[in-house]
């Protein structure tokens, strides 16, 4: 069983399946790593906490084996407890938010200049996800 320091001490309730779950997913170290580390804050029983959905880490993990090409996301869980993978940088933030039965909402929001910026959303199945001609490396200007 794989374990994570938690700054409180105290992971939710089947925190450690996510742990495992990811030690032994296929995926680059360095993306592992940093999925780790966003699980350690996200798993942290801090009294407002909602338990993450496994199978929507299970997509996420699926998708991102899918795509070893792609830059390290930056991890979140939504209320409902689907996990979101982003990637951000000064003009694009695409985001994934991975749901029940192989939904993600894919989210694009771009910078079109004079403060205004161009928005897309649509709902699909992971198998038919359109990742835009580039992905940001999650560097915030």
């Amino acid at each position: 069983m794989a374990q994570a320091y938690v700054p409180s001490g105290r992971n939710i309730s089947g925190a450690s399946e996510f742990f495992d779950r990811l030690a032994q997913a296929d995926l680059p170290v360095p993306m592992r790593t940093l999925i780790r580390e966003s699980l350690t804050v996200l798993l942290e029983d801090d009294g407002e906490t909602t338990k993450p959905d496994t199978a929507s880490f299970v997509a996420l993990l699926r998708f991102l084996r899918q795509h070893p090409d792609l830059p390290p996301p930056s991890i979140g869980v939504t209320s409902a407890g689907y996990f979101l993978a982003g990637w951000q940088d000064a003009t694009l933030r695409f985001t994934l938010e991975f749901m029940r039965a192989g939904h993600v909402r894919r989210v694009r929001v771009e910078d079109a200049g004079d403060g205004k910026k161009r928005v897309s959303s649509e709902l699909t199945f992971i198998e038919q996800i359109t990742l835009p001609e580039r992905i940001p490396l999650n560097v915030v200007c």
